[in-house]
């Protein structure tokens, strides 16, 4: 490891033979990013801005595609870009830095259109460059931002400038963001009313073709051209579509405008503007329901937050994964007025519905002795009457009930899915001793899906279940109506004897733990011995 006084020490003659050697032997990128490195020394910014603008264009002219890899290396590249910006030319020249920046950020549509960016590594560098903008922009006047963030925010594409609101929060201050709401509530209103001009167009249009169509059923032949054409525009969807259009790209607009509106609302700290933001839509959605109830609770409006939250009747219609959220919100609420046993309730229908084994951990904590020995009783019954199998068996397992699992495996033997081995296999090691025939069932159970369908690649993974079942075999003494190893054995072979990819694989398991068996033999002998010697 390469310490920073090492260097100090080496001085700087030895150092700049030690940056031209590698620069001469390193590869392309890496030399740009020596040579940015290098200008940035200087006092005076123009090398490396002339450095960083050619590699902006040089980005921006490039057309070829991005792979997964590739972008990883070049969200990296990226990065030391934005960093050169903000940590080399910001200090220098704030302008040249702001302008730098946006122009950095405006290639990141035609960027991440010709790349593979799952991994997110290039959309996250150009989030952050926006941030860095809300530092950078503090040449800005109170107006010229509200300007510039109402521009950007509604901006169309993948929009890196989906957090400017909050990028350019202290640049705004208070003044700014009331400004800015403003503005978006005047741009609102004028969509609202160009959107009714155009619904009440629609409707004239329909009212003057009724009346049209009352005329053709009284004179056909005279209007039967007219008609013909109009049923052959409307069936080439050429008809009317400008109209719908406009209005489709007016709710997509208005629906930008409300996320503006409550992003200034957060950042305001206002929670009855993020209603009111909310309610821009004719009907405030389940999503939004909770973010008001969330932000209600910040501010400590309980009895609001439950009003809220009342509206959302119906649980089936949430999102599995909005439910938690609806129940957390609702014992928050209801803990934050004081009412400790209705929120216990609510913990109680959440883990019967669910059960979860830290709203079970939740439920225990806060109960009396007395409540936690007749709620962990009763909790076995939930889990066997659960109509979710799997999720039954993972809490039994999750919460150490063992002897319930066993009893559970048993009794679901014919309900449970082998293939859910991320569950089955855990919970088959931790029976081992406890109770090998039902360790049994579960390895056999997860036998079962891989021959069945011929997964070849799982062949390893079922010959070591099997050979699991062979060693569990001496262990058990009662079968009940299980089919002992010995039949199960014998069946098996017969049924998949064909399958000579897993014999060989059964065969390579049976050999490994052969060898394993001979080294803990000789282990244990060797300890022996020298216990004896002791």
């Amino acid at each position: 490891m390469i310490k920073k006084e090492k260097l100090i020490e080496a001085g700087a003659d030895k150092l700049a033979d030690i940056i031209l050697f590698l620069f001469s032997n390193c590869n392309k990128n890496f030399k740009k990013q020596i040579e940015i490195l290098v200008a940035g020394i200087n006092d005076d910014p123009k090398e490396i801005i002339s450095i960083i603008k050619k590699q902006i264009s040089s980005i921006n002219r490039s057309s070829c595609f991005i792979d997964y890899y590739d972008s990883i290396e070049l969200g990296k590249n990226l990065k030391q870009i934005r960093l050169r910006i903000v940590n080399d030319i910001f200090p220098k020249s704030q302008k040249d830095a702001f302008t730098l920046m946006l122009a950095f950020l405006d290639i990141h549509e035609k960027l991440l259109d010709r790349s593979d960016d799952s991994g997110g590594s290039i959309s996250e560098t150009f989030s952050d460059a926006c941030h860095d903008l809300g530092t950078i922009a503090i040449h800005f006047s109170s107006q010229e931002a509200v300007d510039f963030v109402f521009e950007k925010f509604l901006k169309k594409g993948y929009s890196a400038y989906h957090k400017i609101i909050f990028d350019f929060k202290d640049i705004l201050g208070k003044k700014g963001l009331l400004l800015l709401q403003k503005k978006f509530e005047k741009e609102l209103g004028a969509l609202q009313k160009k959107s009714l001009e155009i619904q009440k167009e629609k409707e004239e249009e329909a009212e003057k073709d009724k009346n049209k169509s009352s005329t053709l059923e009284k004179e056909p032949l005279m209007h039967l051209s007219m008609f013909f054409g109009k049923v052959m525009i409307n069936n080439l969807g050429i008809y009317n579509n400008g109209k719908d259009d406009e209005k489709q790209n007016i709710k997509y607009r208005i629906s930008d405008i409300k996320n503006g509106m409550k992003n200034i609302a957060d950042a305001l700290g206002n929670v009855d503007a993020f209603v009111k933001a909310c309610s821009i839509s004719s009907e405030v959605s389940i999503n939004d329901i909770l973010d008001i109830a969330q932000r209600m609770i910040a501010h400590w409006r309980a009895d609001e937050a439950l009003e809220w939250l009342k509206k959302i009747n119906n649980l089936e219609k949430l999102h599995y994964e909005s439910k938690p959220k609806f129940w957390e919100l609702t014992i928050q609420a209801l803990e934050l007025k004081g009412d400790y046993s209705k929120a216990q309730e609510e913990r109680i229908i959440w883990f019967n519905e669910t059960l979860d084994t830290n709203v079970y951990g939740e439920i225990l904590k806060y109960s009396t002795p007395e409540l936690k020995k007749s709620f962990r009783s009763k909790v076995i019954d939930t889990a066997f009457e659960h109509q979710n199998v799997n999720m039954a068996f993972n809490f039994l397992l999750q919460a150490q009930e063992f002897e319930a699992l066993s009893k559970f495996i048993y009794i679901k033997i014919g309900e449970l899915n082998g293939r859910y081995y991320e569950i089955l296999r855990p919970a088959a090691e931790l029976l081992h001793e406890i109770d090998p025939l039902a360790a049994t069932i579960l390895y056999r159970k997860m036998i079962e899906p891989v021959l069945s369908s011929g997964q070849s690649k799982y062949y390893a993974y079922a010959a070591k279940d099997l050979l699991m079942c062979e060693a569990l075999d001496p262990k058990i003494s009662l079968w009940q109506k299980i089919q002992p190893h010995s039949a199960y054995f014998k069946e098996f072979s017969e049924k998949h004897k064909r399958k000579i990819a897993f014999w060989e694989e059964f065969k390579t398991a049976k050999q490994k733990q052969g060898t394993q068996e001979v080294k803990n033999q000789r282990k244990i002998k060797k300890k022996n011995t020298i216990e004896e010697i002791e």
